[in-house]
């Protein structure tokens, strides 16, 4: 039962994986790419500028983009059971309320951008100034990408990975091409690059709007009408796990992000901190593929038995999962793969360096800088595969509630490992390793974890 043999299941795992990767590329090859071309201005000023307005953006949008991975379980359950009706509806509440989540988050950064960069650059930093003009601009692609990760979202409830495929390679080509244009031709530097990037976002968000709509996955009547708030609140509670996590995460990143612009003014410790990051985040994409293979088909599996027809309630009530066989076989698989997955990303990161880190960065300095932090930071990936697997797997059965205790527990051991680890006035390349370590226990703590409580959630003596 644990170990692939290419049968049926396999399959199912393997289709939903690799076009999930290609995916789930869309958000790091947009900051890679622009990382790449702002670094071959040469200046480390402008990639720590860069790198700095990035690493807040995506702190703020990933705090507030809870709400797709809820709708992934949601709508998987409705398409399992033939409900379009449903599957159309949450789809509709799920954009709806991340939309107007991300116009708040947008309206903040682009009206106030100066002070949403003091939680990083102190406010005498030479970088501010280029950091402010990529960071406002970059906020107006806020709304349209988060409106492509809730159809992306619905697409895979729908088992459908192929759609999205599509859409992620045109806007990846179109910020591909216009990077250069912007930056260079039309020497905007740094805003040349968020320029880009918000383009090939908002053709992201209209070319998945039209699908969705094409497919009756979406209609203007349900999206132009505000949702109940008994339709909400089951979004909000199912999600709240997921926002203590992130929110939690990317405060420290951002702290983290901080002290390495604040160690020198030359941007060379800030430069390095931006690119170890890209690199980190490239190889979390293919654990979050495992971990949608675990949302998807356990909430397939799950899905005759209705559990999840309201989240807010589902961690909490009675659910019988005597029946639940398909559903263990599939997360017992899951997990074997997340262990294969987080050994390659590991290997093949750590074998990468030579050739990634000179990609982004002609500057000496910065490239023996980036080097320690970056080979922790693929370590990491080890812990990542079984802790992404495992949260696929609860978000998949709707077991929020033993997501937040769990992620919590985590969370302490990497803030009391943070903490040990500050104590000992570490230079700032061992620091930066320090908190890949930190991070490290607390993916192994929510693999752990998790994978007890989904054996005393399902009541079978053998799952995962």
């Amino acid at each position: 039962m644990w170990l692939p043999r290419g049968d049926e299941l396999d399959g199912k795992i393997a289709q939903i994986f690799f076009p999930s990767v290609a995916n789930g590329m869309v958000v790091p090859l947009t900051g890679v790419v622009d990382t790449v071309w702002v670094g071959r201005m040469g200046d480390a000023l402008a990639l720590a500028a860069q790198g700095a307005a990035n690493q807040l953006f995506n702190a703020v949008s990933y705090a507030v983009s809870f709400v797709p991975t809820v709708t992934v379980p949601l709508v998987a359950a409705a398409y399992a059971r033939g409900d379009l009706t449903a599957a159309r509806a949450r789809t509709c509440e799920s954009l709806w309320l991340s939309c107007t989540i991300g116009l708040v988050g947008t309206m903040i950064l682009v009206g106030a951008p100066r002070t949403a960069l003091l939680l990083i650059l102190p406010a005498d930093a030479l970088t501010m100034p280029l950091a402010a003009s990529y960071l406002w601009l970059r906020s107006l692609s806020m709304v349209p990408a988060l409106a492509a990760s809730v159809a992306f979202a619905a697409f895979r409830g729908c088992l459908d990975v192929v759609t999205p495929l599509k859409v992620t390679l045109v806007s990846n080509l179109v910020n591909l091409v216009l990077d250069p244009i912007f930056i260079f031709s039309a020497n905007m530097g740094v805003a040349g690059a968020a320029i880009a990037t918000v383009v090939s976002e908002v053709i992201a968000a209209v070319l998945y709007l039209s699908l969705l709509l094409r497919r009756r996955l979406a209609s203007w009547a349900l999206l132009l009408r505000a949702p109940r708030a008994s339709a909400i609140l089951p979004l909000l509670a199912g999600s709240s796990s997921v926002f203590v996590r992130n929110l939690a995460w990317n405060s420290i990143m951002l702290l983290r992000a901080r002290s390495a612009s604040a160690a020198d003014v030359t941007g060379t410790s800030a430069a390095a901190y931006a690119i170890c990051l890209q690199i980190y985040y490239l190889g979390t994409v293919f654990c979050g593929a495992i971990q949608t293979c675990g949302s998807v088909l356990v909430a397939n599996a799950l899905g005759a038995t209705s559990m999840t027809s309201n989240a807010a309630t589902a961690s909490s009530t009675s659910h019988s999962f005597e029946d639940a066989s398909e559903a263990r076989r599939v997360a017992n698989r899951v997990l074997t793969w997340s262990g294969v997955v987080g050994f390659v990303v590991c290997a093949v990161q750590l074998a990468a360096l030579p050739i990634l880190v000179p990609l982004f960065t002609p500057l000496e300095s910065v490239q023996r800088a980036v080097y320690g932090p970056a080979a922790a930071a693929a370590l990491v990936q080890l812990a990542n595969g079984p802790a992404y697997a495992a949260e696929g797997i609860a978000m998949g059965a709707c077991q929020w509630g033993a997501l937040t205790r769990v992620t919590l527990v985590g969370l302490g051991l990497f803030l009391l490992s943070l903490r040990v680890s500050s104590k000992l006035s570490l230079g700032p390349i061992a620091a930066h390793v320090g908190v890949w370590i930190s991070l490290g226990l607390l993916n192994a703590a929510v693999a752990v974890g998790l994978i007890a409580q989904m054996r005393t959630v399902f009541r079978l003596p053998r799952l995962c």
